[in-house]
């Protein structure tokens, strides 16, 4: 399509600011503190602290791994450094940075292969909303891994026209990657697709093989050396089937991933009509664009944690493909697109930021929240306050909470770091114990006689009268939660929780492990029951 005219480019830019604008605060709207965020923190503390990584696992009182190979190390560094340096605020920003990287990457990518300003900004809506679930939480280390996705196609696309100064780019970008996430191993798949693409004539072939190989090779530069790949490759290949984010993606369903399935019918009907039109814009690369959309595609069809890839994807290879829709368009109705579009898309998103502002950015605090109801806030209040020691029995999604309020004078039975720490065993009699499963579900509490029992009142089996049959007593319960503990300690922690003050501590404050101990080696020592 031949350039877009002043009156048009004007349009443009104001639908990418608004775009931007609008981005922004659902970001800023989705506010809540991820799960797994506290594990991360506590495992960035040590090296803040001690420039060591935590050697084994601290935190558990149940069977765990002989060596923690923590394969999000950096992740967790660097969360902990914006949290000492910038406060929770940070942590905020940075999702947001990376949320922009990501898109802004894929748009560049997109405009180094010829795409028009129009197709991207059709397109970005669908894969924004695609990439939105991987950044609604703060912060998870998988948002690194998509923006570094982002980044690995533009510089793989600038590789292969030619430009010879970014290759040394790619072996830094995956060995940063290596260290920040495991996620990179999606890495290896796009510089596969690559390396498959430049064998094509005409492509840099030495070069982009030569590249490929030293990236390889510098993502297996971590701390842990090859003991990181004996960890990670099992990992990899580890079942998670109850895991809700590692489940299939359903077909339909009115969810946080209808965006992935509007882009997936979105990009079919592009694909499809491009082809028809004979895809000038695209023809040269064609089989390596639905060689990577197949692929994300399909990944998150498996996994529905997946879906982001698809976003970042799509949005760097599927205008290409849309221009030549457009092409089309304009070559049957000389002037209708030229005159019609740039005001469709201003005024697509004057509506989506006003909506933005209007609906979401008075309920943006622009402040990361860990409410009651979210995690077993008045639960670990209780216990904290109380100065009691012991073992804590807690659901799989609240023990990296609990683990970094509670430690080092409480240990917890189970938490979100999964494989990373814990033998499939652990899970399992965790899991069993809450739900009830078998002759043998009490196993967990009749021989680790744990002091204190957290419980999620809608994701359980155990009633009041499993719980006292074991041993405990109620000490405090409300629609979600309940702190049970043993019978002797039932008194004392009740009076506690009598007398606790309507305020609960800030959970991210960067002060909380100030006074750990920390590990003075790397042997670890013997767990006495």
């Amino acid at each position: 399509m031949p350039q877009a005219p002043s009156s048009a480019r004007l349009w443009y830019r104001l639908a990418a600011g608004l775009g931007t604008l609008a981005f922004v605060i659902v970001l800023g709207y989705h506010n809540l503190a991820d799960g797994d965020l506290w594990a991360r923190l506590a495992a960035g503390a040590s090296v803040w602290f001690t420039g060591r990584l935590w050697p084994y696992d601290p935190f558990a009182f149940t069977p765990t791994l002989p060596e923690w190979v923590d394969h999000e190390w950096g992740a967790g560094t660097v969360f902990f450094g914006v949290l000492k340096l910038f406060g929770a605020g940070g942590l905020l920003g940075l999702k947001t940075l990376l949320a922009l990287g990501a898109l802004g990457l894929s748009a560049a990518a997109a405009r180094r292969r010829g795409a028009t300003t129009a197709a991207i900004l059709t397109l970005a809506i669908p894969c924004a909303w695609t990439l939105l679930p991987g950044y609604v939480p703060v912060v998870r280390s998988h948002a690194f891994t998509y923006a570094a996705f982002g980044l690995l196609i533009w510089l793989l696309d600038r590789l292969c026209a030619g430009r010879v100064r970014v290759a040394p780019l790619v072996p830094v970008l995956m060995l940063l990657w290596a260290n920040l996430h495991g996620g990179f191993v999606a890495g290896y798949g796009l510089l596969g697709v690559y390396a498959l693409a430049a064998l094509a004539p005409g492509q840099p072939r030495r070069l982009m093989l030569l590249t490929v190989a030293l990236a390889v090779i510098a993502s297996t530069i971590t701390p842990y050396g090859l003991r990181f790949w004996k960890y990670l490759i099992p990992a990899l290949l580890h079942p998670r089937s109850r895991i809700a984010e590692w489940a299939p993606m359903p077909l339909w369903r009115h969810d946080v991933f209808s965006g992935f399935r509007v882009l997936c019918a979105v990009a079919v009907a592009v694909v499809v009509a491009a082809w028809q039109c004979g895809a000038p814009a695209a023809r040269r690369r064609r089989w390596p664009d639905l060689l990577l959309l197949a692929i994300t595609m399909l990944a998150a069809w498996r996994h529905k944690r997946h879906a982001p890839f698809f976003g970042v994807a799509a949005l760097a290879v599927l205008p290409a493909w849309l221009d030549a829709v457009l092409a089309r368009i304009a070559a049957l109705r000389p002037g209708f697109l030229a005159a019609r579009l740039p005001r469709v898309l201003g005024g697509t998103y004057v509506a989506l930021a006003f909506a933005a502002v209007v609906f979401m950015l008075p309920s943006a605090p622009w402040q990361v929240l860990a409410p009651v109801g979210a995690y077993p806030v008045r639960e670990t209040d209780i216990l904290s306050r109380a100065q009691v020691a012991g073992r804590l029995v807690v659901p799989f999604e609240w023990g990296s909470y609990a683990l970094w309020r509670l430690y080092p004078r409480i240990r917890i039975s189970m938490d979100g770091r999964y494989e990373e720490v814990y033998p499939e065993s652990t899970f399992e009699l965790n899991d069993r114990f809450y739900q009830k499963q078998g002759p043998d579900w009490d196993r967990l509490v009749r021989d680790w006689a744990p002091e204190f029992v957290i419980v999620d009142r809608r994701r359980t089996r155990l009633t009041a009268t499993d719980l006292a049959a074991c041993g405990y007593g109620l000490v405090r319960e409300d629609t979600r939660s309940a702190l049970w503990a043993r019978s002797n300690l039932v008194a004392r922690l009740a009076a506690v929780a009598a007398a606790l003050p309507e305020e609960t501590i800030d959970p991210l404050d960067a002060r909380i492990p100030e006074h750990w101990p920390w590990p003075a080696a790397s042997v670890r020592p013997d767990r006495a029951r």
